[in-house]
């Protein structure tokens, strides 16, 4: 059977990057910002720090070449939510 607690962990890690990239698009926020806040909320909470940390910090070093894909597919801001293009940016 498979270490179901590894897979937990690594579920609220991505949860907690798609909400960081929410906070970051929505405020403007810069990601050391960010995620002292999210290591300071949730010091008491199992997730990959050090992923999301990394992740957080490549996804806003690269918004816009991300925003740059979505106009080149024909979506615009108005086009669509913020969290979906927080996932979007996460999956990119």
């Amino acid at each position: 059977m498979k270490n179901l607690a590894k897979h937990k962990t690594l579920l609220k890690t991505r949860e907690y990057i798609v909400q960081a990239i929410f906070q970051l698009l929505f405020n403007s926020q810069n990601s050391e910002t960010i995620i002292e806040q999210f290591l300071h909320e949730h010091k008491n909470k199992k997730f990959e720090k050090d992923f999301f940390s990394s992740t957080l910090k490549n996804i806003e070093n690269k918004i816009n070449d991300y925003e740059n894909k979505l106009s080149d597919i024909g979506i615009s801001n108005k086009n669509i939510d913020l969290i979906d293009k927080s996932i979007l940016f996460y999956a990119f």
